[in-house]
C-alpha cells in the first residue's frame, strides 16, 4: 500500500514538529526560565553593620561569601552522585507499552492449510487490514554479580565526596585567613589615621604658640612658619590615612557582603594564642586539608581502577517480566497475560583495548595526584617555617617598638620644653615629634603584625584562624 503524497508529508511535519518542540517540563516554567535569564542580577546589601567583632567577622563570610555557597554545591553534587552509585546495587522496574495498527497485512506464498488455492498466509492467520495490538507490562532486572562495578563505583564517590568536602575546607580557611588580614588591617588603619590626627594636631598647637609668641617678639616668625608646613604634610598623611581606612573598609564589606556605618566599631581582639606542642610540621601535615584533598583523590582513582578493572569478570542479573498482549480490542484476563523470569550473563572478550587505556590513564592520573601532593606538602612546609620565623621576629619588635615609642616619646618631651624655654631651635621640635610619630606607628604595626603573624602560623598548621579568646 502506497501512501498518498500529502499525508506522508503531513506525518512527516508532525512528527519532526514534535521533536522540536520543547518538552513538557518547559512548558509551565518557560516563562520563568526567561524571566531569570533576561533580569541581570543586582546586589543590594540590606545589613547595616555598625559594631563588629573578629568572630562575626568570620561568621558574616562563611555565610554570606559566593565561593564558600559554591563550596557547599561542590558537596552537594558529590553527595548527589553517592545516591547514584548506590543505587547500581538495587532492581530496576520499568514499565512498557505498546500499540501497532496494521495498515495492510503483508501475503507470503507460504500457507498454513492445505488449500493451495486459498489466500490464508501464516500473517493473516493472526492479522489481516485494520488489525490492533495492544501490550503492556512490567520489567524486573536486579544485578545478581557484576564484578565489583557497583561496589567501587560506590566508593569512588564517596571518597570524591570527601575531596569536596576536604576542598570547601580549603575555601573557607582561605576566606577565613582573608577575613582576618582584612579586619586587621581595618584596626592598623584606624590607628594610622588616630596617629596621623595627634600629630597634625600637636603641630598645629605649637603652630599657635610660635605665632604668638613671634607676635609679642619673644619668638621668630619663621618658627610658626615651619610648623605649618610640617602641619600640612601631617594634613596630607591624615588625608591618605583616611582614604587607605576607606579602602580597606570596603575590601571587608565585600568579603561580608554587608554595608558599614560611617563611625562602625571594630572590636580590637585578644593578641594571646595558644599554639600546640610538638614538631609544629608534623601537626601541619595532620590537620592541613590540601593533603587531606589529595588522599581523597588518590583513594578515588584507585576505586576507579578497581571499577575498571571489574570489567574483566562475567555479569549475572535475573530478570522478570509480566504483562499482557490482546489483538484489537484491550482484554485483561489469564488468557492474555504472561510471565517471564530467567537470567542473563555476559562477559567481556574482546573490546579493541579501551579497558586497558582507562586503566593507563587512572596510572597517570594517579601519579599526578602524588607529584602534585608532595609538592602541596614542601609548600606547607616552607609555610610553616616561615611563619615560625615571622612570629618570633614579631615577637621581638613588638618589645623594641615600646621602647622605641617611651624613648621617642621622651625626647620629645625634653625637646618641646627647651624650645619653649628657648634653648632649642624648631627644626628640632619637628624632628623629634616626626620620630614619635613614626615609633607609634612602628608599635602599632608591630602589635597587627604579631596578631596577624599568629593567624598564619594558625593557618600554616591547619588550625582555626581565631584561637584567642575575644575581649
Amino acid at each position: 500500500m502506497k501512501l498518498p503524497i500529502n499525508l506522508t508529508i503531513a506525518l512527516l511535519l508532525a512528527i519532526t514538529g514534535c521533536v522540536a518542540l520543547k518538552p513538557p517540563q518547559r512548558w509551565l516554567d518557560s516563562g520563568e526560565k526567561e524571566k531569570n535569564t533576561v533580569q541581570p542580577v543586582i546586589v543590594r546589601r540590606v545589613e547595616k553593620v555598625t559594631r563588629l567583632t573578629w568572630e562575626d567577622a568570620l561568621r558574616k563570610a562563611r555565610e554570606r561569601n559566593p565561593t564558600i555557597a559554591a563550596a557547599a554545591q561542590r558537596i552537594a553534587i558529590a553527595e548527589a552522585r553517592v545516591r547514584e552509585a548506590q543505587s547500581l546495587a538495587f532492581p530496576t522496574l520499568d514499565a512498557r507499552g505498546n500499540y501497532v495498527r496494521f495498515m495492510e497485512a503483508a501475503n507470503f506464498r507460504g500457507r498454513t492449510g492445505s488449500n493451495v488455492g486459498g489466500n490464508t498466509t501464516r500473517t493473516r492467520f493472526f492479522t489481516g487490514r485494520g488489525s490492533d495490538i495492544y501490550t503492556a507490562g512490567l520489567d524486573l532486572s536486579y544485578p545478581v554479580f557484576d564484578g565489583g562495578d557497583a561496589y567501587y563505583a560506590r566508593e569512588a564517590a564517596e571518597s570524591s565526596q570527601t575531596a569536596a568536602e576536604r576542598d570547601a575546607e580549603v575555601v573557607r580557611r582561605l576566606l577565613d585567613l582573608r577575613t582576618a588580614e582584612a579586619f586587621l588591617n581595618i584596626l592598623l588603619s584606624r590607628g594610622a589615621t588616630q596617629i596621623a590626627q595627634e600629630s597634625l594636631d600637636f603641630t598645629r598647637g605649637e603652630e599657635g604658640r610660635a605665632a604668638a609668641r613671634a607676635e609679642a617678639g619673644e619668638g621668630l616668625r619663621v618658627d610658626a612658619l615651619r610648623f605649618a608646613t610640617r602641619a600640612s604634610e601631617e594634613q596630607l598623611a591624615l588625608n591618605r590615612a583616611l582614604a587607605n581606612r576607606r579602602v580597606r573598609i570596603a575590601i571587608l564589606a565585600e568579603l561580608l557582603d554587608v554595608e558599614f556605618a560611617e563611625e562602625a566599631e571594630f572590636v580590637i581582639p585578644n593578641e594571646s594564642y595558644d599554639l600546640p606542642e610538638g614538631d609544629l610540621l608534623e601537626v601541619a601535615l595532620a590537620n592541613r586539608p590540601e593533603l587531606k584533598f589529595f588522599r581523597a583523590r588518590i583513594e578515588e582513582v584507585d576505586h576507579l581502577v578497581g571499577r575498571e578493572s571489574a570489567t574483566w569478570w562475567p555479569t549475572i542479573s535475573a530478570f522478570g517480566s509480566y504483562g499482557f498482549i490482546t489483538l484489537d480490542t484491550i482484554k485483561l484476563s489469564d488468557a492474555n497475560d504472561e510471565l517471564q523470569v530467567g537470567a542473563n550473563a555476559s562477559m567481556n572478550l574482546f573490546e579493541g583495548g579501551r579497558t586497558l587505556a582507562r586503566l593507563s590513564a587512572l596510572h597517570a592520573e594517579k601519579g599526578v595526584l602524588r607529584s602534585e601532593q608532595k609538592e602541596v606538602g614542601l609548600e606547607i612546609e616552607r609555610e610553616v617555617r616561615e611563619a615560625q620565623i615571622e612570629l618570633d621576629v614579631s615577637r621581638e619588635n613588638v618589645a623594641v617598638s615600646r621602647e622605641t615609642e617611651r624613648l621617642a616619646d621622651e625626647v620629645l618631651d625634653r625637646v618641646t620644653a627647651r624650645y619653649r624655654a628657648g634653648n632649642a631651635q624648631v627644626l628640632d621640635v619637628t624632628e623629634s615629634q616626626l620620630q614619635k610619630t613614626r615609633a607609634r606607628l612602628g608599635l602599632l604595626r608591630s602589635r597587627v603584625n604579631h596578631v596577624l603573624a599568629q593567624v598564619r602560623l594558625n593557618h600554616a598548621l591547619g588550625l582555626k584562624v581565631l584561637r584567642g579568646r575575644q575581649p
